[in-house]
C-alpha cells in the first residue's frame, strides 16, 4: 500500500505531516538530542521495521518502560506505524504490579532504558509472552539479554506505515489502581484524535516550545507529547520532574507552555531560588489531575504574573470532560466563586449528574458525573463486567461525584467512593479540605473518613502545616465552624509531614484510611 494512504483518524498522520509541512523543525528535544520532524519519520518508520521483524503477529503489543524521553516517544509511534498497540507502562508500579499488568495485556516486546534495565529483565524471566527485550537507554552497546534499538534502527529499511487507523485500537493506558486491579482503558484512534481536536480546538497547544513535565504513562503525557506532534510544535522533556531542572528548561529554552498538577505548581513555586531564574518566556499552563486550592492560585497569580491558565477535567477513559478558561482564573472568577469549579463542558461533550438510581438530577443537587463524546475509551481489556458498568448507554459513568450550577459550570465535591456518611449525612471530602486550605497555616490537606461505631463514619484530617507555621486541632476546627456546617466538622485532626499522592499526583486517600486502620 502506498504510504499516503494512511487512515484519515490515524495517530500516524501527525508523523507524514511533519515531514511534508516543517521537516528541519525541532520536534524533540531530550537534553542534548534534538530531533526534527524529518528525522521523527524516518526513525519512527525504520523502528516500525524492528519491531515488526520481532513479532510479525497483527495482534503483537509493546510494552515501553521509560523515564521521559524522545526514544519512548519513537518507540510509541513505532508500534502504531507497525500495527502493534503500545502500552506506557507505570514506572511507579512494584514489580509485581508491572508483571500483573504486562500479563493482562501481553506484550511480546519490552522497551526499556538505564533507569528500568534490572526490572526489564526481571519481567522477561516472569512474564511468559515477553520474549524479546530492546534497550532504549544511553549506552552505545547493547546491555546483556538486550537488542540495541539506536544501532537496530540504522540497520533497518523504513517500513510502510501501516494504515491502522479509525476505530482499531491505537494504545492501552492503564488507570493507577489505587482502589484494586489497574484497568486496560482501550483508546481507538478515532477516539484519541477525537480528545486531541477537542482540546486543540478549545485552545490547548498553541504554543511553539512545550516542556513534557508529566510522565508518559499518564493519559496527560500521551495527550500531550501526541498533541505537540500534531501541531508541530518542539517538545521539550524533562526525564522526570523536578521543580529547580524545570525552571531551568524554561529560561534555558524559552518554555512558552506546559502542562502540569497543581502540586507541581507548588513545588516550583515554593523552589528556594525561584525569582533567579529568567521565566518570561512562560505564558500558558493547563493543570489538571486535581483541582487548584484558592490560596495556590492566588500565589501563581501573583509570582507568575503573564501567564495564563487553563483548567481540564476528565478521566483516562475520556479526555477533555470538562475546561476551565482563563477569565475564570481571574477576579471575576473567585468573587462568582468559579474559581472553585471544574468548568465547562468542551466543544463534543455532554455532562449529566445521576443518582444512585441512574435518574437525572436538577442543576445544584450533587451525584455521579456522567460524560458522553467521541473522546471516551471504547472499554477496559479483559473485563466486560467492569466495561458494562462504566459504559451505559453511550455515557461514561466516571465515579466522581459533583454538581452543575445554573450557568453550567461543574463543581466536583468528591469521588463517589471518598464520600464519607456520618450519622446518615453525606460529607463530600474537598468541601472541608477546602475550608481548612483557607486557613493561613495550612499548606495542604487531606480529609477521609474513618470507621466509628455510633456514626459509622467520622471526618478526619490529615494536614501539613506551612514552613514555621504553628496551629492546634482545636483552632483548626473552630475556623473551619466559619465555613462548613458542624456535621462536616473534622472530628481528629493530625499534623504530618506529607501527603501521599499517587503516580499521577493525586492525594492517595486509600493509604491514609490504611495508615489509621492499622492502628
Amino acid at each position: 500500500m502506498p504510504e499516503e494512504e494512511i487512515s484519515t483518524m490515524s495517530i500516524t498522520q501527525a508523523i507524514h505531516r511533519g515531514k511534508h509541512l516543517y521537516p528541519e523543525k525541532p520536534a524533540l528535544v531530550c537534553g542534548d538530542r534534538t530531533v526534527n520532524y524529518g528525522e521523527v519519520h524516518d526513525l519512527v518508520s525504520r523502528g516500525a521495521a524492528v519491531l515488526q521483524s520481532l513479532d510479525s503477529s497483527p495482534a503483537a503489543r509493546v510494552g515501553i518502560l521509560s523515564l521521559n524521553s524522545d526514544r519512548a516517544i519513537l518507540a510509541f509511534h513505532a508500534a502504531i506505524w507497525a500495527g502493534r498497540v503500545p502500552n506506557y507502562l507505570n514506572i511507579r508500579w512494584a514489580a509485581f504490579e508491572l508483571s500483573q499488568s504486562i500479563d493482562d495485556f501481553e506484550p511480546s516486546v519490552l522497551m526499556v532504558d538505564d533507569a528500568f534495565l534490572e526490572v526489564g529483565r526481571e519481567m522477561l524471566k516472569r512474564c511468559d509472552s515477553v520474549k524479546s527485550l530492546i534497550y532504549i537507554g544511553e549506552q552505545p552497546a547493547a546491555p546483556e539479554k538486550t537488542l540495541h534499538w539506536v544501532g537496530s534502527i540504522a540497520a533497518a529499511a523504513p517500513l510502510v506505515d501501516s494504515a491502522v487507523g479509525n476505530d482499531e485500537m491505537a494504545f492501552l493506558n492503564y488507570t493507577g489502581g489505587t482502589t484494586g486491579k489497574s484497568k486496560g482503558v482501550i483508546h481507538t484512534h478515532n477516539t484519541h484524535m477525537a480528545a486531541l481536536m477537542t482540546c486543540m480546538a478549545e485552545g490547548f497547544f498553541q504554543r511553539g516550545t512545550c516542556a513534557m513535565v508529566t510522565p508518559l504513562f499518564h493519559i496527560s503525557g500521551i495527550a500531550v507529547s501526541n498533541a505537540s506532534l500534531m501541531m508541530g510544535n518542539t517538545l521539550y522533556m524533562l526525564p522526570a520532574f523536578d521543580p529547580g531542572k524545570f525552571l531551568q528548561l524554561v529560561q534555558n529554552a524559552a518554555i512558552e507552555y506546559t502542562f502540569i498538577v497543581p502540586t507541581m505548581i507548588k513545588m516550583v513555586l515554593d523552589h528556594p531560588e525561584f525569582s533567579s531564574f529568567d521565566i518570561a518566556s512562560w505564558e500558558y499552563i493547563t493543570y489538571g489531575a486535581s483541582s487548584i486550592d484558592e490560596a495556590l492560585l492566588l500565589r501563581a497569580r501573583e509570582q507568575l504574573p503573564g501567564v495564563s491558565f487553563m483548567q481540564i477535567y476528565g478521566q483516562t477513559e475520556g479526555l477533555p470532560a470538562s475546561l476551565m478558561f482563563d477569565a475564570d482564573h481571574r477576579e471575576a472568577g473567585f468573587a462568582s466563586g468559579r474559581t472553585r469549579s471544574a468548568g465547562i463542558p468542551p466543544l463534543g461533550m455532554e455532562l449529566k449528574i445521576i443518582d444512585v438510581n441512574g435518574a437525572s438530577l436538577p442543576r445544584g443537587e450533587v451525584g455521579e458525573i456522567c460524560m458522553r463524546g467521541p473522546s471516551l475509551m471504547k472499554g477496559y481489556l479483559n473485563m466486560p463486567v467492569q466495561s458494562a458498568a462504566a459504559l451505559q448507554d453511550g455515557w461514561l459513568h466516571t465515579g466522581d461525584a459533583g454538581y452543575v450550577n445554573e450557568d453550567d459550570f461543574l463543581y466536583i465535591v468528591d469521588r463517589i467512593k471518598d464520600m464519607i456518611i456520618s450519622g446518615g449525612e453525606n460529607v463530600y471530602s474537598a468541601e472541608v479540605e477546602n475550608a481548612l486550605a483557607r486557613h493561613q497555616a495550612v499548606q495542604s490537606c487531606a480529609v477521609v473518613g474513618l470507621p466509628h461505631e455510633k456514626w459509622g463514619e467520622v471526618v478526619h484530617a490529615d494536614v501539613v502545616l506551612c514552613p514555621s507555621a504553628s496551629t492546634t486541632e482545636e483552632a483548626l476546627i473552630t475556623h473551619c465552624r466559619e465555613y462548613i456546617a458542624g456535621y462536616k466538622l473534622p472530628k481528629s485532626i493530625s499534623f504530618v509531614e506529607a501527603i501521599p499522592l499517587t503516580p499521577v499526583g493525586k492525594v492517595d486517600k486509600v493509604k491514609i484510611r490504611q495508615k489509621y486502620s492499622e492502628r
